[in-house]
């Protein structure tokens, strides 16, 4: 017998998986917004001039990266960084919602969307090998593996659904087909 706790585990581990989904997705829309915003004209100029104070500091490493590499593309980059962006937070924020409330295709869809980007991740972790890379592939291949994992476990257990329609198609003497399509 499965205690309560070990029926709540797949729960929550769902729960988190979409809680992360979730978290990319707002991330990926403020990354659509700001390239959007970085579309208009003089923007990526003002941040470079409000950045500058800070360029005197010895630690201006990221931030003035980042600033700098907005900067240098041009708007039909940015707007197609913006669509791009969008389109993944509309994709995470549906497997997210989906996850949470524990329906079976967010699962199929999050093993096949993640399974599908696995090659782009190794060609560039090969090209240029980073811890937070090696993470990021390592947690996308989790999740896969548990979804997968998940979806096996459902299919080979029948459900009590169709161990209770077997039984009744069987009962009144019937071939769990025929019972299932109404005839005798």
């Amino acid at each position: 017998m499965e205690t309560p706790s070990a029926a709540r585990r797949p729960a929550l581990l769902l729960r988190l998986i979409a809680v992360f989904k979730l978290f990319k997705a707002a991330l990926l829309a403020a990354v659509a917004l700001g390239a959007l915003h970085l579309v208009r004209s003089g923007v990526a100029a003002g941040a470079q001039q409000w950045v500058e104070p800070f360029a005197m500091s010895s630690d201006r490493g990221a931030l003035q990266q980042l600033i700098a590499m907005a900067s240098g593309l041009g708007p039909k980059r940015l707007e197609v960084l913006a669509i791009g962006a969008l389109a993944y937070a509309c994709l995470y924020s549906i497997e997210g919602v989906g996850l949470w409330r524990e329906k079976r295709w967010a699962e199929y869809m999050i093993a096949i969307a993640t399974l599908l980007f696995v090659p782009l991740e190794v060609v560039a972790l090969i090209r240029h090998a980073t811890w937070t890379r090696l993470t990021a592939l390592m947690v996308n291949l989790a999740v896969a593996a548990y979804m997968i994992h998940r979806l096996r476990d459902r299919e080979s257990r029948p459900t009590l659904t169709r161990r209770a329609g077997f039984l009744a198609g069987r009962h009144a003497g019937l071939r769990p087909q025929a019972h299932r399509l109404g005839r005798r």
